[in-house]
């Protein structure tokens, strides 16, 4: 299915509504679509007997005028490492492709069914979220949906490739380091990384549970807010108008691929034209996460080697496991604790200062500072793939570290695999989701 042709809620409701479509109907076409060759891999599992129940209550409530929300009867997904009662939470992982089954629905699958939505399947991800590159070597790697032959981006993969091919028009995934905002911009689909603390993790399969944040991935930003409305079962953020932009300079705004640079100086230019105001200045928080990072480590590589420690114990486990998944979390382990304590240490303050330095603004910058990489290019050597998996995660890991809320918008031509990325302050959600509004009305 092509960009023009995806389909926003409101396409959806506007349908069930003048009897054009129903959600049985589009419930069926969802999951054949899952099953079509052109989505291979983007799932880990399809739930149609759920799916068909949900559809046909939704249905009903059409029918007899009650709909629920923006959400009723639309096809959505969830990462698999979202709880679905009755399903395996697989992690992506073989070591837990035959785990128990989950007896309850986490509280984001919980809610996107009290809202109406019509689950179709779980999709796949990096093994256990640890790559912001896509692949899985047990589950298959789902093929880039706008550029054949590149990366999907990690580690939500599946939800990107399954909304940027039109299966659903919305989907559930998660980012500890960039794991939403990355595929998105690969897809050009839109992905919005909320602060740490605003959507329940309650029955997600942790990474880094001090970093992990669970947020949506849609086909545009009205279909992210309403999405991040049900998972917290508020209002949605409104649209609100263009705020001043920061593009930070000095190490942050160097190093970019020329391709990239060209093309976010274009988008940059264009909404100059269209009234924005944009300021050029060192932002000289995230260059102390820079440094630090650079001689401490990943925080989120120590919290995640704690969560797997078990494994880690066991070599024939470690065996099982990809290997650059294994690798990260051998180093993880062997990260001397007083380095973990000082990025733990530093954590705090520099988040209150970014939001300082920010002094009301919002943060542009490219979502992925290089071209997305071929498979071949990633696959050519272990210590290539590591290569590049820290130069896609270089941006968006920084903005982790200081939990800062993101969305990622497409930029460039249609079929350009890059995206923008809308960062403020932690707690600023609403901010940055209302102004992304904006932001995407002035690229259309």
């Amino acid at each position: 299915m092509s960009a023009a042709a995806l389909r926003t809620f409101a396409d959806f409701t506007a349908a069930y509504a003048s009897g054009r479509d129903t959600p049985v109907e589009a419930t069926e076409r969802a999951l054949a679509a899952a099953d079509a060759p052109a989505c291979a891999h983007a799932f880990i599992r399809l739930t149609a007997d759920r799916a068909r129940i949900e559809a046909r209550a939704s249905a009903a409530r059409w029918r007899a005028g009650n709909p629920l929300g923006p959400l009723d009867g639309v096809p959505v997904a969830v990462k698999d490492l979202v709880d679905v009662a009755g399903t395996v939470t697989t992690a992506a992982s073989e070591l837990r492709r035959h785990a128990r089954p989950a007896a309850s629905d986490a509280t984001v699958a919980a809610r996107l069914a009290a809202a109406g939505a019509v689950l179709i399947g779980k999709t796949n991800l990096s093994e256990f979220a640890f790559s912001g590159l896509g692949l899985n070597p047990h589950f298959g790697t789902p093929d880039n949906a706008v550029q054949p032959g590149a990366i999907p981006g990690g580690s939500s993969s599946g939800s990107a490739v399954a909304v940027a091919r039109g299966v659903v028009s919305g989907a559930v995934g998660t980012d500890t380091s960039g794991s939403i905002r990355i595929p998105a911009a690969f897809n050009r689909v839109a992905g919005f990384r909320p602060s740490r603390t605003r959507i329940s993790q309650t029955g997600v399969f942790p990474l880094a549970p001090n970093l992990d944040s669970v947020g949506p991935l849609a086909t545009c930003v009205q279909d992210l807010a309403h999405l991040d409305a049900a998972f917290r079962q508020g209002d949605a953020v409104v649209p609100a108008g263009p705020r001043c932009l920061c593009i930070p300079v000095g190490g942050l705004g160097a190093g970019m691929d020329a391709e990239v640079e060209e093309v976010f100086e274009a988008t940059v230019e264009r909404l100059s034209r269209a009234g924005w105001t944009i300021t050029r200045r060192p932002v000289p928080s995230l260059e102390a996460v820079s440094d630090l990072l650079a001689e401490l480590g990943s925080l989120a590589t120590w919290e995640a080697a704690c969560v797997h420690r078990h494994l880690l114990e066991h070599p024939d486990q470690v065996a099982a496991l990809d290997p650059l998944v294994g690798m990260r979390l051998a180093a993880g382990a062997d990260m001397p604790l007083d380095r973990v304590e000082a990025l733990r240490t530093a954590r705090p303050d520099l988040t209150r200062r970014f939001a300082d330095e920010l002094a009301g603004d919002l943060l542009l910058l490219p979502s992925v500072c290089c071209k997305v990489p071929t498979r071949a290019a990633c696959e050519a050597s272990l210590s290539d793939m590591m290569a590049l998996n820290v130069r896609v995660l270089r941006n968006t890991m920084m903005l982790s570290f200081v939990d800062a809320p993101g969305v990622s918008l497409p930029m460039g031509k249609a079929g350009t695999p890059m995206g923008v990325l809308l960062s403020g302050g932690a707690g600023d959600d609403a901010e940055v989701l209302g102004s992304a509004f904006a932001l995407e009305a002035a690229l259309a």
